[in-house]
């Protein structure tokens, strides 16, 4: 209940200051600045929460739910989709954070259950080469703008040819090559070496 009550306080504080906040200015207060990112924490804690409830139902075993595991994913990627189209639509501070807030719990608890369920999609993403896509995932969106900057400048200064998909393809591969060096260079050998630590 804390973590209830601390989230709706929080959401109603980063409501005012989004409705009151100039455009000028959401990026730096909401989508830079930490303290503006709590809710983001408090969204993920009442996730779980949610999740545990649902997994102390013991609802696994029933076939009907089964089912509508697969169904419930299907409806949890249109609604992303819907908040991706939405982006282009809404005011500029709307789009920094909130509007992806219920899409993104709904899809996380959704495929976390439905993991558990035999939901179809979640068999998909639990093979090996979805599980090391997502492993390089975090590494991925630290480094993707930097390769991007960079890439573009290397690109101009090399004179390349003017052509705006294979420069987008060559930075993707750029950020993917990067993230995985990162990761299994410093990430995965940090992790190792804090969980020794901590034993």
């Amino acid at each position: 209940m804390r973590e209830v009550g601390a989230l709706l306080l929080g959401l109603l504080a980063y409501s005012v200051l989004m409705c009151m906040l100039p455009e000028a200015y959401g990026n730096t207060f909401l989508y830079v600045f930490p303290l503006m990112r709590l809710p983001d924490f408090l969204l993920g804690i009442c996730a779980f929460r949610l999740y545990g409830w649902l997994c102390g139902k013991e609802l696994f075993h029933f076939r009907s739910v089964r089912k509508a595991a697969t169904v419930c994913e299907f409806l949890a990627m249109v609604l992303i989709v819907a908040a991706c189209w939405a982006y282009y639509h809404v005011p500029e501070n709307v789009s920094y954070a909130s509007l992806f807030w219920m899409p993104s719990v709904c899809f996380v608890v959704v495929f976390a259950f439905s993991s558990g369920c035999g939901g179809r999609v979640a068999r998909i993403l639990s093979s090996g080469f979805w599980v090391r896509l997502g492993n390089v995932s975090f590494t991925f969106y630290m480094v993707h703008q930097l390769c991007i900057r960079a890439g573009g400048t290397l690109w101009r200064a090399c004179a390349l040819p003017d052509c705006p998909a294979l420069e987008y393809l060559s930075f993707f591969v750029l950020s993917c090559v990067s993230a995985y060096l990162l990761y299994h260079g410093v990430e995965k050998p940090m992790m190792r070496l804090w969980s020794q630590k901590r034993e």
